[in-house]
């Protein structure tokens, strides 16, 4: 914008010039028409009278003294008719001059109106790009502010299904441990000795502080804990790792226990939870495939799924988390 103003001071000055020099040819014109016309009538006189009257002039004189007088005089006279010649000669300069100048300004005005469109042109075009790729990030900046909350949402979810499905098999283990013990109460006071089951006791499959084993062998893509858009500066969390491996490569259970949860989540596509026992929960999310049924029991290092990209995912991984009370954790403080 800076370079237009300069374009625009530049081209109302060209134009002032050219008007000045306008102004300056219309009076040498004028003046050199005055010239020209007085020159003319004195060739005339000259013509007619070839220097006779002159002569006839010098000869009329009646003493020496006067006839000097008067060729001082005509020699004046000559003097004036060359002066004014020299000067028709000049104003002819003075315009022929005046206009190659004002032809130089005319293509300096040329140029410098070619040089103002040009740079108004490009300014648009400037502007009409920023503004374009200030649409591209406001609704770059709005998918990704959607795409965020959509990731916020499916980990709440997800932490809800977690810490929900666990309540209701403790629940189901102390209805179980209450019904064990009511009839345990009911044999004693009857006097039976017959064997009865012994109430259910909960299952630990991974002893507190125990470790876990890789699900999948592949590159981390992605570590656990909070990043930050490199373009918006919004914080992200990421609650697991991501472990790149081809398309349906076996997703093994990092550790024994039972399938809390084998379906589709929001955002996480098929997904398998595992239960460890001590409320150690790990995540297999964005399979393709899932190998097991809710409420089996797995080994260590036995197939759950396959490595796919189902849910909110870019590209073949296995988002793998680790929950403690429904709670993610680093899972490579778990893993060995």
């Amino acid at each position: 914008e800076q370079r237009i103003r300069i374009l625009e001071l530049r081209l109302e000055k060209v134009k002032e010039t050219i008007a000045g020099l306008r102004a300056e040819m219309e009076t040498a014109e004028r003046d050199l028409a005055t010239m020209q016309g007085l020159l003319e009538e004195r060739m005339v006189n000259i013509y007619k009278y070839g220097g006779v009257a002159e002569f006839n002039l010098l000869l009329s004189s009646s003493t020496a003294h006067e006839a000097m007088g008067t060729s001082y005089l005509l020699n004046k006279i000559a003097l004036q008719d060359q002066g004014m010649i020299d000067g028709v000669l000049a104003k002819q300069e003075e315009l022929r001059q005046a206009a190659a100048k004002m032809e130089s300004e005319r293509k300096s005005l040329a140029d410098n109106t070619t040089k103002l469109a040009s740079e108004r042109k490009n300014y648009h075009d400037e502007i009409a790009r920023s503004n374009d790729y200030l649409g591209k990030v406001r609704k770059e900046r709005s998918l990704q502010e959607q795409s965020l909350k959509e990731l916020q949402d499916a980990q709440q979810e997800l932490q809800r299904t977690i810490v929900a499905l666990m309540k209701k098999k403790r629940e189901e283990q102390e209805r179980a441990r209450a019904a064990a013990a009511a009839a345990a109460a009911a044999a004693k006071g009857s006097g039976t000795t017959a064997t009865r089951p012994a109430a259910p006791q909960p299952q630990v499959f991974v002893p507190s502080g125990g470790r876990l084993g890789w699900p999948v062998q592949g590159q981390i893509s992605s570590t656990f804990g909070t990043r930050v858009h490199p373009v918006f500066k919004t914080k992200i969390m990421h609650t697991g790792i991501d472990i790149r491996a081809p398309h349906g490569t076996p997703v093994k259970a990092a550790g024994a226990g039972e399938v809390l949860y084998a379906g589709w989540l929001r955002g996480y596509g098929q997904i398998v939870i595992l239960d460890h026992g001590n409320d150690l929960s790990s995540v297999y999310a964005h399979l393709s495939s899932i190998a097991v049924r809710e409420g089996a029991v797995v080994k260590k290092g036995q197939a759950v799924g396959s490595v796919g990209s189902t849910g909110t995912a870019t590209g073949n991984h296995l988002h793998f988390e680790v929950r403690q009370g429904g709670d993610a954790r680093d899972p490579m403080k778990y893993l060995r």
